[in-house]
């Protein structure tokens, strides 16, 4: 079977983000003077969504705290990897004809702030 199409998704599949966003959440929990993420918060920020992490925290004014987060976030971006042999099967895929596509809970800021996805914009068309 040929595919006509793939969609990629962003973290945990291109890139390696989950140390990002493990140190910009316990930086921001410092900020805000909380403690360190536990393991149940950590991956609820790996694989859930930030609302869902703010709702946990439970914070006075959980915008404050998003806010807090995506700062430390971005600063934290140039840290950014993409997992060994991404770059490379996604050349391959376009050499072949296959037309590439990404699927993200990320906002388009957040994806164009990436550095480590930059060099690969060009490789998707949706």
């Amino acid at each position: 079977m040929r595919y006509q199409a793939i969609l990629w998704d962003v973290d945990g599949t291109m890139v390696d983000s989950e140390p990002i966003v493990a140190a910009s959440l316990a930086a921001a929990l410092k900020e805000l003077g909380r403690p360190a993420p536990d393991r149940h918060l950590q991956e609820l920020a790996m694989y859930g969504t930030s609302r869902q992490v703010m709702d946990a925290l439970n914070l006075s004014d959980p915008e404050a705290g998003l806010q807090c987060w995506n700062r430390h976030w971005t600063d934290m971006l140039a840290l950014s990897r993409l997992f060994p042999g991404v770059e490379d099967a996604l050349n391959a895929l376009r050499r072949a004809g296959v037309r590439l596509g990404v699927v993200t809970s990320r906002a388009r800021y957040e994806l164009d702030a990436d550095p480590a996805l930059r060099p690969l914009r060009s490789l998707f068309s949706v």
